[in-house]
């Protein structure tokens, strides 16, 4: 079996090693801004299957490809990567002191005859509190560049993990692919081979 991770996050590809030794990285290049979808969970899921199918339909024979897409979500509102430094300061301002989800769609796509595909997803939600943050940590921590590619302005693995003060859910949900989900679908699938 041929695993693809339709995704060029450097944490999804170190996520995914936990579970698949061998696998390729392919960026699907799916228009992300083409979905429109209020529902956060509905918009993850939905951009996880639009990356997964966009490799999925490029490539022929035995194959599991892998898309997934994460989203921070405070007060019914979606934050996804910061437009720019300021957009990332907003964004953090917005966290500070609060609570907020982490919600990571995945969606596999597998074949072994290109006949009979089977097609699995799921949205993982993972809560997370931040501790009260100051202007100027949050200056700081917005000069380091680390949060200019991540949902909601922050990377929990990196610096930003002094902010954390409570986790509920999976940790590497937040970081970008719920591995223990990923690896139970997997396996109740009989895609690990």
């Amino acid at each position: 079996m041929r695993y693809i991770l339709a995704s060029k996050s450097p944490r999804r590809k170190e996520l995914l090693a936990t579970i698949i030794k061998d696998f390729e990285v392919k960026e699907s290049n799916f228009d992300e801004d083409s979905l429109k979808y209020k529902n956060p969970r509905k918009l993850v899921c939905e951009l996880a299957k639009g990356k997964a199918r966009a490799i999925f339909e490029k490539e022929t024979g035995e194959r599991c490809v892998i898309g997934a897409d994460s989203v921070v979500v405070i007060d019914n509102k979606v934050l996804g990567k910061p437009k720019d430094e300021e957009d990332a300061k907003k964004m953090l301002k917005m966290l500070r002191g609060r609570k907020h989800k982490v919600l990571t769609g995945v969606c596999v796509m597998a074949t072994e005859d290109d006949e009979n595909a089977v097609t699995a997803s799921f949205v993982c939600s993972t809560t997370v509190l931040f501790r009260y943050i100051e202007n100027e940590e949050i200056d700081e921590y917005v000069a380091t560049k680390e949060p200019m590619d991540k949902a909601g302005s922050y990377a929990i693995q990196g610096y930003a993990g002094k902010f954390v003060q409570k986790i509920s859910g999976s940790f590497h949900n937040i970081v970008g692919l719920p591995t223990a989900h990923l690896y139970t679908v997997l396996k109740n699938e009989d895609l690990l081979k």
